[in-house]
Order: structure tokens, then C-alpha cells, then sequence
């Protein structure tokens, strides 16, 4: 077994990388609980109050109203009305402007028009509406063409000079904002494209946890992991002595690599079956002594 065989050098090395690896997975990683809607948005940059006040002939809000009015596609008010099913947290899996990756494109043009596009590329025109108590909510209102909406996207970046440059970057910005939004939120987002497919299977997903917060943990990390990986190796490798065979040498490092990485993630796995067990006594506990104080 060649971890007989590694010297002094070899064994610092082996230690100083189990230090990394677990360096990485417990002080790099955020273990914040998500947040509700509203302190997930008063947490992210370039949030600013919204209100409805959509007036604007259609197709073509003013930048003011881009601003100032919510995202067209969290609108549910007047979904019944045409069977879209946007209820409560539905609307996330169902339009494709909170599609992390799709979202770029159909959202802002969603944005740019005062426009909501469905999942099945049905499009609805945004206008404010008024629920019993008398207050301003973004109402479903008609059907938009998807032609039209791209037809004056395009017209309007292209063709309105710098006006209508800047309100595809207030678009495209306000898009860029909403989606960190969510994605900080307690439901997060779904992962990308697979709404477009099947939004049951999006959600689906989502409950068990594959959502876009936790890709981008699991990204994060391991793209930390691999620079980790790269660092020990090319220092290892430095230090390699010249009366050792490259490819001996070699082996060395990969099994450095393979024994740091499999002690840390086992680490993890240690970590997460405490925690969660802890969690369980510490539940038991409470509960127990909840009923010894109701029996007294």
C-alpha cells in the first residue's frame, strides 16, 4: 500500500491538505437559513419599493414604470381566468422569467414589455388591477403575442435610440436583481431549463432539495476543491526529491490528494449525522421536559 511508503515530507503534506479540505467545507461554506421573500429582497443589491402602477399603452412601458412597477411574472391576480395555475409559489415553476438561465432572455423581455410568458409560451399582458379591498395589485389582464413581444423589444433596444438602450439595461438589471432575489428566498429557484419541460418536475425537484442556491453551493465547492487539489499537487511537486522516479513521485501525490479529499468529505458525513442526531436529542428533550412542566 503505497501510504506505507510515504515519507516525513510526504506525511506533512497529507496533513496540511486534510487541513485545507476541511478548511474549505466548513469556513467557506454558508450555513445561513434562507430567508423569507421579503428580507431575502431587502437584502440584495439594487432592491429598491415597488408598487403597481402599470397605465402604459401595451408593449411599451416607460423606464419610470420598468422601475417602479414589480416583476410583470409574479403576477397571480386574474390567473384563474385563464386556468394558469400561478397561485401562491406555483408562478416560480410556471413562468419562464424565474428560469435561472432562460430568465436572461424572457424575462427581461417580460420586463421590457409589461408581459408574463407561461412555461408552454403563453403570454399575457400585465395592467394594474384592484382586489375587493381597493388595493393596487398587477392583474393578468390579456393575451400578448410572443411575436410582438419580441417585435418590440427588439424595435425599442434597436431602433429608440438612447432611451430605448437604457431601458433594455433597466430591464436586463432589474431581472438581474429579482433572480438573486429569489434565488436567496426560502423556495429558491428551480434548476435551469427543466420548468420549461415540466414545471411538476421542477417543483419536484426543488422539494428535494436540487434547486439553483444549492448548485450554486455545490459549484462553489467544488471548484474550490479542485484549486485545493492543483495547489497541494504543484507544491508536492516542487518538492519532489531527484532521486525519486517521476511516475513513483507521482503516485504519491494523486494518493495525497485522494486520502485528503475522501478524510474531509467523510468529515462531512460525520459532521451532518451529529448535527442532525444532536438536533433529534436536543427535540426528544425539549419535548419531555415540555410535559413534566404541563404535568406539574
Amino acid at each position: 500500500m503505497i501510504l506505507l511508503h510515504l515519507i516525513k515530507t510526504d506525511w506533512m503534506f497529507l496533513a496540511f491538505a486534510i487541513a485545507l479540505q476541511i478548511s474549505r467545507q466548513y469556513l467557506l461554506t454558508d450555513f445561513k437559513e434562507r430567508l423569507n421573500d421579503k428580507d431575502a429582497a431587502n437584502n440584495t443589491w439594487g432592491h429598491t419599493k415597488e408598487h403597481s402602477n402599470r397605465f402604459h399603452r401595451w408593449y411599451h412601458p416607460s423606464i419610470e414604470d420598468i422601475k417602479n412597477n414589480p416583476v410583470p411574472f409574479d403576477a397571480n391576480y386574474g390567473s384563474p381566468n385563464f386556468s394558469l395555475g400561478l397561485h401562491g409559489t406555483q408562478h416560480r415553476y410556471k413562468t419562464l422569467g424565474h428560469d435561472p438561465l432562460l430568465g436572461w432572455y424572457w424575462g427581461t423581455m417580460n420586463i421590457l414589455t409589461s408581459t408574463l410568458t407561461t412555461w408552454d409560451l403563453q403570454s399575457f399582458h400585465i395592467k394594474t388591477g384592484y382586489i375587493q379591498t381597493g388595493a393596487a395589485r398587477d392583474k393578468i389582464l390579456n393575451r400578448a403575442s410572443n411575436e410582438k413581444i419580441l417585435e418590440y423589444s427588439v424595435n425599442r433596444s434597436l431602433n429608440e435610440g438612447k432611451e430605448g438602450k437604457l431601458a433594455l439595461a433597466t430591464a436586463f438589471l432589474k431581472e438581474f436583481v429579482h433572480l438573486r432575489t429569489d434565488i436567496k428566498s426560502t423556495q429558491s429557484l428551480p434548476l435551469p431549463c427543466i420548468s420549461r419541460l415540466s414545471p411538476n418536475l421542477a417543483k419536484e425537484l426543488s422539494t428535494y432539495g436540487f434547486d439553483i442556491q444549492n448548485l450554486e453551493a455545490v459549484g462553489k465547492q467544488a471548484t474550490l476543491s479542485i484549486l485545493l487539489n492543483w495547489v497541494i499537487a504543484s507544491i508536492h511537486k516542487l518538492c519532489q526529491p531527484q532521486d525519486v522516479k517521476s511516475d513513483l513521485y507521482e503516485v504519491k501525490t494523486r494518493k495525497i490528494l485522494l486520502y485528503s479529499n475522501s478524510i474531509a468529505t467523510s468529515s462531512n458525513i460525520l459532521f451532518s449525522i451529529l448535527t442532525e442526531n444532536c438536533n433529534i436529542l436536543f427535540s426528544i428533550l425539549t419535548e419531555n421536559y415540555n410535559k413534566l412542566e404541563y404535568r406539574r
